[in-house]
């Protein structure tokens, strides 16, 4: 049986009594959920004003941790008996040879209100002496080891190693978010900043046809869920997006990537309302892209109903990336080119509103919606395993075969390059009798060409 003293976060410590109570209660239901998922058996729980006490069947630091709303927690021993030569001798036998060769000092802190007949200096002192010839000797400030005992109505608590959380709120205090899933490096952490904060993730994955992309998101999607909400009710939404990257290719090149964002902002305005979700959630960093300049972020948030909250937006792309690193998740993150860019050349960096507004209103936005809304698939943790992820390319193996450079730099001497819009308007006019490989810097225009081009019965080479 193992026992644990779980400390709060100062965000809770420092709230009235009300609020802290009810954050608490929210911390203390949230461990009970995470160690249920783990199946880890509790035997025995308390939540106090101070702290939260549980006895478990197994060891659940590598749980406890991870629970946002912790500062810190550690393993103890217990005894209900307050005297203090019963304190002193079991501080004695806990310690005695942890102690050994090390500097070390002893802490104690006397938190009865009845039978208060010695001070906590005094246990200090007492422990201290018992210790020393086991020790290396004292050492008040930065000890090798901290002989720490706890005396409260529950018990005296006897432990020497606290182990560090990951402070916030507890998951669920501050409302929910639509958290924009892309599987980069960025969204995970921007994840983990709101779920750290308090706020419960309703995770949504805007498929735009890579297969690499989407199974990473899935994966940064479970690994986030075990680590960090394990036992809580969290969506997984995947919303097929093909056919609206599609007709947004039919509308100004220049401002094609700024109506892919715009469209993905008005379906999350749905689910937010359909989750009583409070904001919108990405992993958007200034200037990284075209649409995430400055200029561009202020009008798109024009359009959208809800607040838009963006954790990483003035981190650097190093400190995202060793964020990524220690939390867990970069393992998880797709690190090519991401299918979010239609267009690459041309593009508005900084968007004019009234051009903007002339394109949008000729939209059929409702039911452009209305036909997203329809595809969308719900996964939850138990379900997220049934999701389809295929790859729809032919597996056509030719060794020869005509590039298609819809790119920026050239890759062979034989190539035809061209861009995407010229493409399909002339590759009706191509030879069908031979095989062609069609790429382009993004993913998605490479993508678009080949699907029309098969449909035409063209081989496309894998």
């Amino acid at each position: 049986m193992k026992k644990y003293i779980v400390k709060y976060a100062g965000e809770i410590s420092t709230k009235q009594s009300r609020t802290r109570w009810r954050m608490i209660n929210q911390l203390y239901s949230n461990i009970i959920k995470a160690l249920k998922y783990h199946d880890i058996q509790l035997l025995k729980g308390r939540a106090t004003w101070d702290f939260i006490y549980v006895e478990l069947e197994e060891k659940a630091i590598e749980i406890l941790k991870f629970i946002p709303g912790i500062q810190y927690l550690a393993e103890v021993e217990v005894i209900q008996d307050f005297q203090k030569e019963a304190i002193l001798q079991k501080g004695f036998d806990v310690f005695k040879d942890k102690v050994i060769g090390k500097k070390f000092a002893a802490r104690c802190r006397n938190r009865l209100k009845k039978e208060k007949t010695y001070r906590s200096m005094d246990i200090e002192v007492e422990l201290g002496s018992l210790l020393f010839d086991y020790s290396d000797g004292v050492k008040l400030n930065n000890p090798d080891i901290t002989c720490q005992i706890e005396i409260r109505e529950e018990g005296a608590f006897f432990y020497s190693e606290k182990i560090n959380g990951i402070i916030g709120f507890p998951t669920g205090n501050t409302g929910k978010g639509i958290m924009l899933l892309s599987g980069g490096i960025d969204s995970p952490v921007a994840a983990y900043s709101m779920i750290r904060m308090g706020m419960t993730p309703v995770f949504v994955y805007f498929d735009l046809g890579g297969v690499e992309q989407k199974k990473l998101t899935i994966q940064a999607y479970k690994f986030l869920y075990d680590k960090y909400l394990a036992g809580q009710a969290i969506d997984y939404i995947n919303i097929p997006f093909e056919n609206i990257v599609e007709y947004i290719r039919t509308l100004p090149q220049k401002y094609q990537n700024l109506l892919l964002k715009y469209f993905f902002y008005k379906i999350s305005e749905k689910l937010a309302f359909k989750y009583r979700a409070k904001a919108i959630v990405t992993g958007e960093a200034l200037g990284q892209v075209s649409t995430q300049t400055v200029d561009n972020i202020i009008m798109l948030d024009k359009y959208s109903a809800y607040s838009v909250f963006r954790p990483t937006l003035f981190m650097p792309k190093l400190d995202i990336i060793k964020m990524a690193e220690d939390i867990g998740t970069m393992g998880f993150a797709y690190t090519g080119k991401e299918y979010c860019a239609i267009a690459t050349k041309r593009v508005a960096t900084s968007g004019r509103k009234d051009i903007f507004d002339a394109i949008i209103e000729n939209i059929p936005l409702q039911d452009k919606l209305g036909d997203v809304l329809n595809e969308i698939k719900v996964f939850t943790r138990e379900t997220i395993d049934e999701i389809q992820v295929e790859d729809k390319i032919k597996q056509v193996e030719i060794k020869e075969f005509v590039l298609i450079n819809l790119g920026s730099k050239t890759i062979s001497k034989k190539e035809i390059r061209t861009n995407l819009n010229s493409a399909m308007a002339l590759y009706q006019t191509w030879d069908k009798s031979k095989a062609y490989k069609i790429v382009c810097d993004e993913g998605i225009q490479s993508k678009l060409l080949r699907e029309e081009m098969e449909k035409e019965g063209f081989s496309i080479v894998n």
